[in-house]
């Protein structure tokens, strides 16, 4: 039997390989995010402090006078009967950096160090404060949580500031060194928190 004539007039069609040029999802490398810069908290120690301080003199001048107080370590409760130099050249609390370490007295390093300057605005040649001390303060029947800067202060082991005298205004006799606690507020002082609430309960 002869070969039926073929009535295709088409030619096949060549098939290209169609190339991808767009990458895959694998391909893609991700694109790197913006860093954000990381807001720094300070810490509860931190804000208690201020951004400088003036250590003020380490001598007996004019505007300074020696107080007997007690302090106890928040830490092991030891306590040490100390003189402590009232100088409202100091915008601070100070204990000298040799009695903490002769006295095994606890500190808490700080996450950035504040710097100290002299009365005359130069840096003070102790270096920067790194590290602190809390302490329960006590004298003539005050008493309070108080937070000391740690550094070198010579011959003295306690020097408290103007901060400090503004905060409790103390009656001072230059002439008699004598310092009555007769105008300390309740918010800083545990001794004034107890009597005036020893008041309010006879006034009930």
């Amino acid at each position: 039997m002869p070969p039926l004539p073929s009535k295709n007039y088409f030619n096949v069609l060549a098939v290209e390989e169609i190339k991808n040029d767009s990458p895959t999802a694998t391909d893609v490398s991700p694109v790197p995010e913006t860093a954000r810069p990381e807001k720094t908290r300070k810490s509860k120690l931190e804000k208690k402090l201020p951004k400088r301080l003036n250590v003020g003199a380490t001598e007996v001048g004019p505007n300074s006078l020696y107080l007997r107080v007690e302090i106890e370590s928040t830490d092991n409760q030891r306590k040490y009967g100390v003189h402590a130099l009232v100088d409202s050249g100091a915008t601070g609390l100070f204990i000298d950096c040799e009695y903490v370490k002769s006295n095994w007295i606890p500190t808490t390093k700080l996450p950035q160090p504040i710097p100290v300057f002299n009365v005359d605005g130069t840096a003070n040649t102790e270096g920067s404060i790194s590290e602190v001390v809390e302490l329960l303060l006590r004298y003539n029947g005050h008493s309070e949580r108080a937070l000391f800067c740690v550094t070198g202060l010579g011959k003295q082991n306690l020097i408290l500031g103007h901060t400090w005298l503004k905060d409790h205004n103390p009656e001072v006799d230059w002439r008699t060194e004598k310092v009555e606690m007769s105008r300390c507020s309740p918010r800083c002082c545990n001794g004034c928190r107890t009597e005036a609430r020893e008041e309010r309960r006879i006034l009930k």
